[in-house]
């Protein structure tokens, strides 16, 4: 039973942390993220981003840049 609840103790600081470590670095991450997430290679005549290449990972990737333009850019 003490070990039960040391393993539940242990998981809750561990999210604990992980919560305030995203809540601390947040604000500027992820105006930054968008920023290079959207950032054209020099070299390239056009512009084709590399997440661009598989469908489903493009999908998430514009999901969460919606969700930095309406929470950060509005």
């Amino acid at each position: 039973m003490v070990f039960l609840l040391r393993m539940i103790a242990r998981g809750l600081s561990g999210l604990l942390v992980l919560n305030l470590f995203c809540r601390l670095i947040r604000e500027p991450f992820l105006p930054w993220f968008h920023d290079w997430m959207l950032t054209c290679p020099n070299s390239a005549a056009r512009c084709h981003l590399l997440w661009q290449r598989w469908p489903f990972v493009e999908r998430v990737i514009w999901k969460i840049l919606d969700y930095i333009e309406i929470h950060h850019y509005a």
